[in-house]
């Protein structure tokens, strides 16, 4: 075979090749990645806290990659595990006013708006140590401000060359034109900086780390039985694979990396097959893998 030919050969596959890459580049667009994104992150936001790590800027939040020839690759929010601390609520300070009148009653909610305003409201709540902490700081420095104030205003004690008026006897006024000594009064403390208090709740998570996996492991196999075949463009053979880690520590720990992580892999002809009902959702679950490490 020439050079010629083998060049021409070359040429040829790669022009057959091209347009299967780009389909398989292609051929999933991102909306529907985006879309699967959004069911994963709403479903485990349900039944687990993200890391606090996310919050302070730490970590990136759920991602979805195209791999051409393998599938769709979701990267999950780290979740944390017990060692967080105690759940606070949160209520108002003493600065607001309060207002007085009618407030028609508001609409009913969706479901689906309780459980993203319930999510937001469990990202809050784990910053409540760090908070606590510079609340009490911020009085500690204000009492030792006050005390160090009352100790330089305190009166020089009274020397032997003026002796104290007897009993029932007015001092006697001060004489024109002499200066009266100033009367200082001690500062009063401002009110805080902040807004919001944070108090002990009733809503802290007692669950054990086993259950926060398996909570999450549940939501993540529920979100793909449903909305799994909605990502179009990939081949019966190609997969949808969701991958997240757990954290344990405080709030403000400086161990980031997680103490364990859960992947789950579907094919995709299964997840078609479940959408159509084709396939029970016991052997749906028997064909998906699971992988904890």
């Amino acid at each position: 075979m020439t050079m010629r030919s083998s060049g021409g050969i070359t040429l040829v596959v790669a022009l057959a090749l091209a347009p299967a890459l780009a389909a398989g580049q292609e051929g999933v667009p991102r909306p529907a990645i985006e879309s699967l994104e959004a069911q994963l992150e709403h479903a485990v936001a349900r039944v687990s806290v993200p890391h606090a790590a996310v919050l302070l800027g730490r970590a990136e939040a759920t991602r979805g990659y195209r791999l051409p020839g393998y599938g769709v690759v979701f990267v999950l929010t780290a979740r944390a595990l017990p060692g967080e601390g105690a759940v606070f609520a949160l209520r108002g300070g003493h600065r607001l006013r309060p207002r007085i009148g009618i407030r028609p009653p508001p609409p009913p909610r969706a479901p689906a708006e309780d459980s993203e305003v319930e999510a937001v409201e469990r990202q809050v709540l784990v910053l409540q140590r760090e908070a606590e902490r510079m609340r009490r700081e911020a009085e500690e420095d204000m009492e030792r401000i006050v005390a160090d104030v009352r100790i330089l205003l305190v009166p020089d004690s009274p020397s032997a060359e003026s002796p104290s008026p007897a009993p029932g006897v007015p001092p006697p006024a001060p004489a024109p034109g002499a200066e009266v000594p100033p009367v200082f009064d001690v500062p009063v403390a401002p009110p805080p900086p902040w807004m919001y208090w944070f108090e002990t709740g009733s809503r802290e998570d007692e669950r054990t780390a086993e259950r926060i996996v398996a909570d999450v492991r549940a939501a993540v196999l529920d979100s793909l039985e449903r909305e799994g075949a909605h990502v179009a463009g990939l081949g019966a053979d190609e997969f949808v694979t969701v991958a997240v880690d757990f954290i344990p520590g405080g709030i403000l720990a400086p161990r980031t990396r997680p103490s364990r992580t859960l992947v789950v892999r579907a094919r995709q002809r299964d997840l078609a097959a479940r959408t159509r009902g084709a396939l029970a959702p016991e052997e749906f679950r028997r064909r998906v893998e699971v992988v904890e490490y």
